[in-house]
């Protein structure tokens, strides 16, 4: 008879660090927490923008959504997957894919493994391919199986 988990087991997703880029799973209500592997701290939220924000440094393991009337100024963006439909001024590096809407305006450079430009969007900066796409990465094994050698 198989086993069945249990009503309470955690739920669990893969996020990948957007400093060391290991992937590692983490519980679905998390918020925050250190990475596993460089320890440093690791913000998981999905962020959206509606209005104005100034900001040095905005940094997320979850997606960025920049809405029509948002209007971002930063130093610098770094994100798993960025959506714009509004403006956004300054340099971005995403492990994801870069979507412009019709009204974005983007003043900067993006470094990421995809962009998607609609008609009527503006991208005033250099685009960089990374070729560092999201990993899909299968959920971990219960347990480790050794082989056995061949006879």
């Amino acid at each position: 008879m198989p086993r069945s988990t249990p009503a309470n087991a955690p739920v669990l997703r893969t996020i990948v660090c957007i400093y060391c880029r290991k992937p590692q799973q983490v519980g679905s209500t998390a918020m925050s927490l250190p990475c596993r592997f460089c320890h440093k701290a690791l913000n998981l939220e999905d962020i959206v923008i509606t209005g104005y924000a100034a900001k040095r440094v905005i940094e997320t393991c979850g997606s960025i959504t920049i809405e029509p009337k948002g209007d971002v100024t930063v130093n610098s963006l770094t994100c798993a997957g960025l959506v714009v439909v509004g403006k956004l001024k300054g340099n971005v590096i995403s492990l994801g894919a870069v979507s412009m809407g019709a009204t974005a305006i983007v003043r900067g450079d993006v470094t990421a493994p995809a962009l998607s430009i609609a008609p009527g969007a503006r991208l005033l900066g250099r685009y960089v391919v990374s070729g560092v796409m999201l990993p899909e990465v299968p959920p971990a094994p219960a347990a480790a199986r050794k082989s056995k050698p061949a006879r």
